[in-house]
Order: C-alpha cells, then sequence, then structure tokens
C-alpha cells in the first residue's frame, strides 16, 4: 500500500522516520522566544472529565510596525490554532467547554475578550463546531444547532478517534485591538 511506498523511498534515501499522523514524536517547536512553548505537543491528549490548559499563539504571526505597534495578523501560522486528540471507546454524549483561563489583558490591566473557536473532526470529515462569538468562553453541548452553521453538534459522539482544533478568533479579526496579546490560554474540557 501507500505506507509501504513510501517506507521504501525513505529506505532509498537513507532517512530514518519514526513520525506517525500525530506528530507525537515531533521535536521542532520553532526558534522564537515566547511561542515555541505553545507548539509542542502535535496533538494534546484529551481525557473525558479532565481539564487541559492549552495556549494559541500569535507570535510567529503579528506585523508590526517600526514603534512596535502591532499592525495585523492572518490567524494562520504556526501555534495560532492548537490540536486535541480524544479518542471514545464507546458512543458518548458529550460536552465540550473552553474558557480563557486567565482572561487576556493589556498591558495596563484592563481586560480584553477572546474568542475561543472548536472545530471537531473524525476521520478527517467536520461533525461539530463552537463559533458561538461569545466573550471568553465557548460551550458546544450534545445536538447543538444554532441555524447558521456556526454552532452544531452531534447528539452523541461515535466510538472512535477524535481531533479537535481550536484558535481565539481575535487572532485573525480585522478588529483586534493593538494590545490583544499574542498569547492567550483556555481551560478545555470534555464531560
Amino acid at each position: 500500500g501507500k505506507n509501504s511506498f513510501i517506507n521504501s523511498l525513505l529506505l532509498a534515501e537513507d532517512i530514518t522516520s519514526d513520525v506517525d499522523i500525530w506528530g507525537s514524536m515531533e521535536t521542532n517547536a520553532g526558534a522564537l522566544a515566547g511561542v515555541s512553548a505553545d507548539v509542542l505537543p502535535v496533538y494534546t491528549d484529551l481525557t473525558l472529565g479532565a481539564t487541559v490548559n492549552i495556549c494559541v499563539n500569535a507570535g510567529y504571526d503579528a506585523y508590526y510596525d517600526d514603534a512596535g505597534v502591532r499592525l495585523s495578523s492572518d490567524g494562520n501560522k504556526l501555534a495560532d490554532y492548537r490540536y486535541l486528540r480524544l479518542d471514545l471507546s464507546a458512543d458518548t454524549a458529550i460536552t465540550f467547554e473552553m474558557t480563557a483561563n486567565p482572561t487576556p489583558e493589556d498591558g495596563a490591566g484592563d481586560t480584553l475578550d477572546s474568542d475561543p473557536d472548536i472545530q471537531i473532526l473524525k476521520d478527517g470529515a467536520l461533525i461539530a463546531r463552537g463559533w458561538s462569538g461569545t466573550a471568553n468562553s465557548e460551550v458546544l453541548v450534545p445536538g447543538a444547532d444554532d441555524g447558521t452553521g456556526y454552532v452544531f453538534a452531534p447528539s452523541t459522539y461515535s466510538a472512535g478517534t477524535y481531533a479537535l482544533e481550536i484558535n481565539d478568533w481575535m487572532h485573525e479579526s480585522d478588529s483586534i485591538p493593538a494590545e490583544y496579546p499574542e498569547r492567550v490560554c483556555f481551560d478545555f474540557t470534555a464531560n
């Protein structure tokens, strides 16, 4: 199959590979100080009932003027999105919760609103999305459907492996405040 063909090419070029589909052996976290800590693991394991604190970071994505004022970002660089993996042994109704922790602040200590987003895929197909626009929180409940395509979820998730994609939409927004932090952390829970 495809794997044996790829393995034979790697062998012919004297390339050893211990890479799996989850990038679990990846060691290159980039080189930008303050951002590299938010790159690996490529996929963070998620366990039902446990909370994971995970950070997105726009450090590779932000563009600044000569005075150090953020001009823009497109929300599509290393660490702008983070990924989680959830394995289910049986069909399960799950509520996913993503809450800013700590709540983002500007340099003066004033709070700023994040906009956490979630997408859930199984076998490469999008099966759930939480793009509600609620400040500092996204909650995706079983059977959710706002009728717009921005928020939807199945009543139960079938047994198998799920890939979850999370980000802070503020890092993509044209209305991002200049003082909005590059690094924003979230508590993520699946119950």
